[in-house]
């Protein structure tokens, strides 16, 4: 048997956890063929999948001294200096690794400065980890996105928005009604938080205070957030948003300090932004908001970020500031990918996305639903949350990078 043949059914062994046998493959290929890079980096991997990280950070030096542009295997070494907290290992190979995927993207400052963006890893998987283990939302979602019309008033240059299909489709009341209703019709169970948006800016939809009323009367448990640009968020809109329960976070994507720089970004007027967003910061300094508002930026790794930071808190105290790395929508959009860091599980497969057609997308950035498994206007939404493949993620605790359509994904959402 050739290495290659060798390698491929290491693979093989490797993916269906026959980790033992793929190693000893490994190594019989490794004595065909000593110069092949791949060998060693998927044998370094096998090793780190069994914790024996030392040995693994052998091989994996000896796949990028073969392949000295291999940036897969210097992932691989910053993920597993990471998981051993030797950080500026980790962020040394992380930048090797950002270097050969020939891109101009730098780490932005306020993402990775002094192991900030490390600790945030660390502790998201230390959250997903107890969540797995507690099994309370096994067979129940703790998390629900619902997109009441697919329309934007922005056409942000890191947002698949501007190439949806579905632009202009609205949810039907009935669809809608229907997901909230089984939503409330387990016993026992209540739904924690439910987010009124997705793609799309919420407050263009003309009945997004009806389905808000509606999700009180059905889930009076259940909180509920929004994501909007606040364009259209004005005076009026506010109040009505004031006069309801259960909100118990606002995050705005404003993006730049700068107006031309924010126009450019966003494609709608600065000043009209500005003026809603300090008026909500106003009510908040009143007393009349009374749930958390952040506001966001899409960091594009320059100084601005860090700049946005320190204007967002001189100027809206009040709010929170973040700036979270672009994503590219699994393939949607032509951005640099920012890699995790980490093996690294995720939230995403304890939650349910709706998009306006009825059809669930598999996670936050799915954005046309193409990896969803299921479809709200023929099937329950338990029954979709408990597709069989869904599930097995999250009975287990698994690695987004052994899950293909995750294994790029840096979002900590």
């Amino acid at each position: 048997m050739s290495a290659g043949q060798l390698l491929k059914q290491a693979n093989r062994l490797k993916r269906e956890g026959r980790l033992n046998e793929a190693i000893t493959l490994y190594h019989q290929a490794i004595e065909i063929n000593p110069n092949f890079a791949w060998t060693y980096y998927e044998l370094g991997d096998a090793l780190v999948k069994q914790d024996k990280f030392d040995t693994a950070v052998a091989y994996l030096q000896k796949a990028v001294e073969l392949k000295c542009d291999f940036h897969f295997a210097y992932q691989e070494l910053a993920n597993v200096f990471q998981k051993q907290e030797k950080l500026d290992e980790a962020i040394r190979y992380y930048n090797l690794s950002l270097e050969n995927q020939q891109t101009s993207h730098t780490i932005s400052q306020t993402l990775i400065s002094d192991k900030v963006y490390f600790d945030k890893v660390k502790s998201y998987q230390n959250s997903y980890e107890t969540i797995v283990e507690n099994g309370k939302w096994i067979d129940h979602p703790f998390y629900v996105s619902i997109e009441t019309f697919s329309s934007c008033n922005a056409a942000c240059n890191f947002c698949p928005y501007p190439s949806l299909e579905r632009q202009g489709t609205k949810m039907s009341e009935n669809l809608f009604e229907k997901i909230v209703n089984e939503l409330s019709s387990r016993e026992g169970y209540a739904l924690p938080l439910i987010n009124l948006s997705r793609v799309n800016e919420p407050f263009l939809d003309k009945r997004i205070f009806d389905f808000i009323n509606f999700v009180n009367s059905k889930l009076p448990k259940t909180k509920i957030q929004y994501f909007t640009n606040a364009s259209v968020l004005d005076d009026k809109k506010l109040e009505k948003l004031l006069s309801t329960k259960n909100t118990n976070f606002l995050k705005i994507s404003f993006n730049d300090y700068r107006p031309k720089e924010y126009e450019e970004v966003m494609r709608i007027p600065f000043d009209r932004t500005y003026r809603n967003v300090k008026h909500i910061h106003d009510r908040k300094l009143a007393g009349d908001v009374n749930f958390s508002v952040r506001l966001g930026r899409v960091g594009d790794g320059t100084t601005a970020d860090n700049d946005f930071l320190k204007w967002a808190k001189k100027v809206f105290p009040l709010f929170e500031a973040v700036v979270t790395p672009r994503f590219d929508w699994i393939g949607k959009v032509k951005v640099p990918v920012f890699p995790i860091l980490g093996i690294v599980g995720c939230f995403q497969w304890f939650e349910l996305h709706f998009l306006s057609n009825g059809k669930e997308a598999f996670c936050c950035i799915d954005s046309d639903g193409v990896n969803g498994r299921g479809d709200a206007n023929y099937q329950n939404v338990f029954d979709i949350y408990n597709h069989p493949y869904r599930k097995s993620l999250r009975l287990q605790k698994i690695s987004r990078k052994d899950v293909g359509v995750c294994s790029k994904c840096s979002a900590l959402a």
